[in-house]
């Protein structure tokens, strides 16, 4: 005995779910970036501040 097929997916329900994962994915990303460029930043300040770099700003790559 053969089990009916599912509906075929509407394409453009598809496409939104697709681009709806995306962006999700995109967020999580992005959120990961920033907790690690803000643990970058916070060990290159305890660094350069014990080695007397203070003033030296060699933090501008990050653009803060």
């Amino acid at each position: 005995m053969m089990s009916p097929k599912p509906p075929k997916e509407d394409p453009a329900v598809k496409r939104a779910r697709e681009r709806d994962a995306r962006l999700a994915e995109n967020e999580r990303l992005r959120s990961i970036q920033e907790q690690l460029q803000d643990e970058t930043l916070t060990r290159l300040r305890r660094v350069s501040g014990s080695l007397g770099l203070s003033g030296a700003r060699p933090l501008s790559i990050f653009g803060r």
